[in-house]
């Protein structure tokens, strides 16, 4: 197990890949042999490989694990990425790329050691569209309706 490290090391890791798991509360050393038996079990750890290169970081008041894809494990993509959806309401699971992404607002474009409040969108940036409660012109007013206006 590696030592924890900040959001802001985490930006450091662009590029890189792996899975992530929120909410891993109790002894790390736990989570580490308990996930990897798990995904040893489930076909998704091969040829004897487990993961050994992870990173605790707190997130949002949760402990959080990187499980870094390297050279040295051998994995079954596929069922990786099925194993990290059925499980995503326990683990939070998501990959390194998109928790970049969509946790920490970095963009692809980004180099990993851009300060962090430069990689935050201005809420006034959104290509949400409008809604308005007005009904179309051939509609009767409905209680709560709700039209989508274009931008």
């Amino acid at each position: 197990m590696n030592k924890r490290i900040s959001p802001d090391e985490l930006r450091q890791k662009r590029g890189q890949e792996g899975l992530i798991l929120m909410g891993c509360g109790g002894p790390l050393e736990e989570w580490e042999s308990g996930i990897n038996d798990w995904l040893t079990e489930e076909g998704i750890l091969l040829d004897g490989t487990k993961f050994s290169d992870i990173t605790p970081f707190q997130y949002r008041g949760l402990t959080c694990l990187l499980f870094a894809m390297t050279d040295d494990v051998k994995v079954d993509i596929g069922r990786l990425a099925v194993w990290r959806l059925k499980s995503h309401e326990v683990f939070g699971g998501t990959w390194l790329s998109d928790f970049l992404t969509n946790q920490l607002g970095m963009r692809g474009d980004e180099l990993p050691d851009a300060p962090a409040e430069q990689n935050v969108e201005p809420a006034s940036a959104s290509t949400e569209p409008e809604i308005a409660n007005e009904p179309g012109p051939d509609e009767e007013p409905q209680q709560n309706q709700e039209v989508i206006t274009p931008c």
